[in-house]
């Protein structure tokens, strides 16, 4: 996590939950994660900046409006180079 002062706490911590929407006025996502504080330096409900630093390979992100449900299952189209659909 950075903190305020652009320092990294010491300690890794683990994502609990996520946000399912990108806030679209600021291109965040909300979540909580929970972290060893043992000098106790962050407070119970701070916020700051979390680095993730496991790289996903062949991931797309796809904005959930673009998405549609049909009984259970999440659907997107994919454009060919011919400009039909997958």
């Amino acid at each position: 996590m950075k903190l305020v002062d652009d320092s990294y706490f010491s300690q890794t911590g683990i994502i609990e939950t996520i946000e399912s929407e990108i806030d679209g006025s600021t291109s965040n996502i909300a979540f909580r994660a929970r972290f060893k504080n043992p000098d106790g330096i962050i407070k119970h409900g701070s916020s700051g900046k979390i680095i993730l630093t496991k790289k996903l390979k062949s991931i797309y992100l796809v904005p959930q409006k673009s998405t549609f449900e049909i009984q259970d299952k999440v659907f997107i189209y994919a454009v060919k180079s011919d400009s039909t659909l997958y």
